[in-house]
């Protein structure tokens, strides 16, 4: 796959990503959840946009990366509810950030992390001990994605 032919197909990835991405945010402040086909489909246009980024071998390395990022949330979720007895990120959540790290982990972890951030501001302003994460994750993702095109094209 050229360079030339990467391009757009990446750029497509990237708004199919955007907007499941938008969709999974808008149930998820609606109904605190994500519904698995969603997550499919997120997770494949995560899995595109890996392939399109650089084929075959950036898309394993890609998957290998998302899959410990999985199973590290995973059990610190595990390890949180089982001391705390609540719920703190959801298993959506993580779900989410799955296919953005198939997506672009850097990206991926940035916008996480600013979400996490943002979340917990608006969470302490609110008074609110739970809300739903992935409009943040995804608000943040935007930012991220916007910020790194605009920094290539100076």
């Amino acid at each position: 796959m050229t360079v030339l032919s990467a391009a757009p197909a990446r750029v497509a990835a990237q708004v199919v990503l955007l907007v499941l991405l938008g969709i999974a945010a808008r149930i998820d402040a609606m109904r605190c959840r994500l519904p698995n086909g969603l997550a499919c489909a997120l997770a494949a246009a995560g899995a595109a946009n890996a392939f399109a980024t650089g084929g075959v071998d950036m898309l394993l390395a890609r998957l290998g990366g998302a899959l410990v990022a999985l199973c590290l949330l995973a059990a610190i979720e595990l390890l949180w509810r089982s001391r705390r007895s609540e719920v703190g990120i959801g298993f959506g959540d993580i779900k989410a950030v799955f296919a953005l790290v198939l997506a672009g982990p850097l990206s991926a972890f940035v916008a996480f992390v600013i979400g996490l951030v943002a979340l917990a501001i608006t969470g302490v302003a609110l008074g609110r001990r739970a809300l739903p994460f992935i409009p943040f994750l995804a608000l943040s993702y935007l930012l991220v994605i916007c910020t790194e095109t605009a920094l290539r094209l100076f």
